[in-house]
């Protein structure tokens, strides 16, 4: 197992989508996503799991 630096807005400007998922890392039975919206986005939920957001605004995308 190797840690890796990830620069969130390298990773955001990348992206050319509206909206991108991308899986980051995963341990056990858990995912840890970076999720890019360009756009207002309709959000949903999932009632039986555990989930956790940390939105961060980034400016001149």
């Amino acid at each position: 197992m190797f840690i890796q630096l990830i620069d969130p807005t390298a990773l955001a400007a990348a992206i050319e989508e509206k909206y991108c998922n991308t899986v980051i890392s995963e341990l056990n039975d858990h995912v840890v996503r970076k999720g890019i919206m360009t756009e207002p986005y309709p959000w949903h939920y999932h009632p039986d799991s555990d989930e956790t957001f940390k939105m961060q605004h980034l400016t001149g995308h």
